[in-house]
Order: structure tokens, then sequence, then C-alpha cells
């Protein structure tokens, strides 16, 4: 964040200390604000609503000094909410209304947004393009992706909003900050926001601060409005389903909503070096990395049509009082439930694709289309292994993944195993890249990767799939593979590739030394069954599978790229294949 300090002008503020509490009691994001009510330039753009939120939850951990200065500009409410007045109205003497909004200004004094008029309709072309985007973003979230509007808060006095339009206010806020949305009132004083036909229990009233100048931001500043509009009018939607929903996940969604709505801007591409060099961090870290934390979303998203069970992740929020508990992580399988998906295939997919890191159609569901365009190359390699090792990890955090290259000229047996005995909690997940876009995936707890003589490389992570744990410790072997330690199936490629041959079909061939239970199947692209080629029995020795193009009901499939997913105790195989009618 370049922030140029001679365009931007302070609101006075009376000087108090924080020093009777030490920061490092504090998370990073609300020390930052509270060096920012002292003059300090925000470290963090985004971190104020987080940090907003965390005062909220948390105020009894703060000093009464802190408590003091938070009151006297209006950012910290009494436990039972009760109405105050905004500070962030005082000195906006004009205001413009649109179908959705009232947006609060001045074109005079320390807020003044700049006077240039240019479609001369006597209001400043900057609340007009204010105006237009809102409006825009409004059009997208509720009326095409279907969220709920935020509750309403014309049942309260007039000083603080009055009417059934979303208040948002134009001003001088707190240095390097774009914007923030202020959580405040219970909606409808029940927790019920009465824009749902659903009954809400923690639904929250909010409104909205925006700067009046992006001076000195990267950016333009209509692009710099766009973008905070997508994310903050984001936290308004999620208020009014969940206002105590876990900040990660409310970071991370709205700055997935930025992509939605202004992909070509890729102002979330700033989090994610940091995001990519601790990728064995849990998505819900709080901090910076909540909002690297986007690219899963982003991932769901692109591969697995994700928009609408991110949208039924907070339907399935508010089910759960989150007061009382933290349940993000149940809300997230909950709506995997709901689309028949499972949450721990999704993170492992996105550990994958992490690693893979194409933008080519035949890497899905392993792809992010912009890829080459990221200000990274894939996540940090924890270290490169050339010959028989064995270790134990214990930097490993909940829903994180460690990262291994693999230069080795001959087939490696991988085995992982939990040191707790919770093997089901970690997985590991190894990625040979055939050609440069063209990939074999494994997974499992023990199964053999190839020699890589002939791969363009060969990675291996290890995921930790599970929330029972903080630290996951593991033990990774990996070992020269030999008659005595060999696969527990061989695959071959699909033949021919692409397919089909004269005949209509394209084989695969399943080979095992011992008998064991196998199933073979073909999937498309977002990981639902097409068809059962090996219905799950005991096999031993070599088994030749074909395929018609037909699904299980006998449906013609479409032209494109499928995975064939064999799979026996302890190990799933993936191997990509094209069909062309």
């Amino acid at each position: 964040m370049i922030v140029d300090m001679r365009k931007i002008v302070l609101r006075l503020l009376p000087v108090l200390s924080f020093s009777l509490l030490p920061a490092q009691s504090l998370p990073p994001a609300v020390t930052d604000f509270l060096g920012t009510l002292q003059g300090q330039a925000a470290t963090n753009p985004r971190g104020m609503t987080p940090a907003l939120l965390w005062v909220q939850r948390h105020a009894d951990e703060l000093t009464p000094a802190q408590k003091q200065i938070l009151e006297q500009q209006g950012f910290l409410r009494s436990s039972d909410r009760q109405r105050l007045n905004r500070s962030e109205a005082e000195g906006l003497d004009q205001f413009l209304d649109t179908p959705f909004f009232r947006i609060h200004y001045t074109t005079t004094g320390t807020n003044a947004v700049a006077a240039e008029d240019l479609n001369q309709n006597s209001v400043p072309d900057y609340i007009d393009d204010i105006a237009a985007v809102f409006d825009s973003v409004y059009t997208v979230l509720v009326d095409q992706l279907l969220y709920y509007p935020p509750p309403g808060d014309g049942w309260v006095s007039t000083g603080n909003g009055g009417n059934g339009l979303y208040d948002i206010y134009v001003r001088n806020i707190q240095l390097g900050y774009y914007g923030y949305t202020q959580s405040e009132y219970f909606a409808q004083n029940t927790g019920d926001n009465e824009q749902s036909p659903t009954k809400e229990q923690n639904a929250l009233t909010s409104y909205m601060a925006l700067r009046n100048s992006y001076s000195g931001f990267p950016h333009s500043a209509r692009q710099n409005i766009r973008v905070t509009a997508a994310h903050e009018f984001f936290h308004a939607i999620q208020f009014g389903y969940d206002g105590y929903e876990a900040i990660w996940l409310l970071e991370a969604t709205a700055v997935w909503m930025e992509e939605v709505m202004f992909d070509n801007i890729n102002d979330c591409y700033q989090y994610m070096p940091t995001w990519f060099q601790a990728p064995e961090l849990s998505l819900d870290a709080y901090g910076i990395h909540m909002y690297g934390s986007y690219i899963f979303f982003r991932y769901v998203d692109e591969n697995w049509n994700g928009k609408p069970l991110i949208r039924a992740i907070f339907d399935a929020s508010v089910h759960y009082d989150s007061q009382e508990g933290t349940y993000d992580f149940q809300a997230i399988r909950d709506a995997c439930d709901l689309h028949h998906l499972d949450f721990r295939d999704l993170f492992n997919g996105m550990v994958m694709a992490n690693r893979i890191f194409s933008p080519v159609q035949s890497a899905s569901p392993y792809r992010y289309r912009e890829a080459h365009q990221y200000p990274v190359d894939g996540p940090t390699i924890s270290r490169t292994i050339h010959g028989d090792t064995t270790f134990t990890s214990s930097a490993l955090r909940k829903y994180g993944s460690q990262y291994f290259d693999l230069d080795i000229d001959h087939p490696v047996r991988v085995t992982l195993s939990a040191v707790d005995g919770h093997h089901q909690n970690v997985k590991a997940l190894g990625m040979v890249a055939t050609s440069p876009n063209d990939f074999v995936v494994y997974q499992g707890w023990d199964f053999t990767l190839p020699s890589g003589t002939y791969a363009d490389w060969i990675s291996l992570a290890v995921a930790a799939q599970d929330t029972q744990s903080v630290n996951y410790q593991y033990r990774l072997s990996i070992q020269a593979a030999s008659t005595t330690n060999a696969p527990a199936v061989i695959v071959s490629a699909p033949y021919p590739n692409p397919g089909p041959d004269r005949t209509g079909k394209l084989y695969f061939t399943l080979e095992t030394a011992d008998l064991m239970d196998v199933s073979a199947r073909i999937i498309d692209l977002q990981g639902r069954q097409v068809a059962t080629l090996f219905p799950s029995q005991a096999m031993q020795g070599q088994k030749i599978l074909s395929w018609n193009g037909r699904s299980t009901d006998g449906q013609v499939s479409p032209s494109g790229v499928y995975w064939l997913e064999v799979s026996t105790p302890g190990q799933i195989r993936g191997i990509q294949f094209t069909w062309r009618k």
C-alpha cells in the first residue's frame, strides 16, 4: 500500500495512550486500527472492518483508555448494542438517494469530495460514480447471485439512518483504509433479517464509510471504489445472515467477491505472496493470511461451479448461534453436503491446484484461469527430496498443507501416518506432470509414484484435512519401490487418448499382485460420477476396462476432459483423458 501522506488530511482526534495494554496482546488488525486513531497510517487497507468486529466482540480485553477513545469516535457499542449516534454522519450536509442507498457527503471542509460535476446534475461526479457502482453491485449480489439484502434500519431514529435505504458515509476516514462496514443493531431489535424468509438469530444492521479521496492509493479512484463496494457491501450482506460469523470466513469471501464483481482489477493479488509463502497455516489463520484464503473460494468457484455453494455457506450459518461457539467449518461442510460434495475433497483439490498452478482447461479440476497472471508461481516448497528418506513434521496446521518436490530417477513408495494415530486427519497428495499440460494425481496414505526420468516434475503435498487438532504431527516415508513394496494397483495410461478408437471405446488396464478391493469410475471435471467401470470388489492380476462414452443411465457423454478414478484401500488415483464424440 502506497499512501501519499501530503494528500490526506487527518481528522483531529483526542490523544489518548494505548500503552496500558501491550500491543502483542491484541490482533495485528486491532493494533493497526488503534494506531490510526493516533494518526498512524494503516498497514492493511482492508483491516478496519475486522478490527471493528473484534473490538465489538472482545471489548472486555481492552483497557479503559482504549474503550474511551473508541466510544468517543462511535466505534464501540455496548453489549446490548444500544442506539448511539453515528460519528460518521457529522459534517455531512448533503445526500444522494438511489433505489437502494443513501449516500451522505459534503463539498466543504475536511470531509469534502471533489466538486467536479461534468454532467452538471448538481451532484459531484465522485458521488455519481459511487452511486452507479453500488447500485450495480447490489443488482449482481441480490438479483443475480440471490443473496438476501442486508436488514434495514428504518425502524430506528432518523439520526441513525431512519429510512429503508442503506447508508454510506463518504468522508476523510482513518489514514490508509479503503473503507469499512460497521455492524450496529440486532435486525428488527430481534436479530431476524426482515429481508429473508428464514428466521435469523444474529442478523445485524450496518452502515458503511468510504474515503472522500483515493489519492495516493494503488489503482484509479473508480477502481478503488469498485473493489471497495464489492468487498464492503458483501460484508453488509454477511451481517444480515450472521453478524457473529468467523472473521476469516467473512474476509476471505469478501475478497473473493471482489473478483466475482470486478475480475480485471485484481486488487486481491496483494494478499497472495504472503499466503503462498506459508501454506502450512490454516485457512482460518487470523491476520493478513485470512485475506489470502480467498484462493480456496476462488478454486471452488472456478472448478466446482461454486457460487451457489458459497451462498449456501451463509444460508447454513443462520442455523448456528455464533455468539456461543465457532461454526464456520460446520457451515462449510453443511453447504458441501447440500451440493453432494465433500469439504475435504475440495480442500485437497485446492492444495493440488496450488502446486499444479495451470491456466489450461485440461488441468481441471486443478486449474486457475489466471494462474499465469498471479504474482506467485506456486506455494513454498519445504524441501526437495533426492532419495530415500523418513522424517517427522509438526509444522502443519489444521486445513494447511506442506509441499515437497521429488528429484528421483526410480519409482518410490510414499507412506504417510499421523503421529497420534488419527491417520484420516492427514492425507498425502501426489502430482506428476507428464507434460506441461498433462497431470496425474494420487491421493491416499500408501501409494507409489513413478520415476521422474520422463516427467516434467513430481511433487508431494501433505494436507491436514480436519479440525480435530491445531498442530498436526505426521511421519512421511519415501522409499525406493521394490517387489515387496510395489504399488497397490498399477493403472495404465488410457488408450487411445484422446479416445475413442474405431470401435467407439477407450481402454484402461488395472493390475494388482495381491488380492484386494478395487473400484474404478469415470468422473467429469465437476467431480460428478459419469459411469462405474468396475464396482468395488476383490481382484488380483490384470483387468482390462473399457468405456463407450455413455453414462450409467445410457446417456451419451459430451466431448471433453474426464478422469478415471481408481480406488483401493488407502489410495485414490486419478488419470485424466480426453473423449471426443
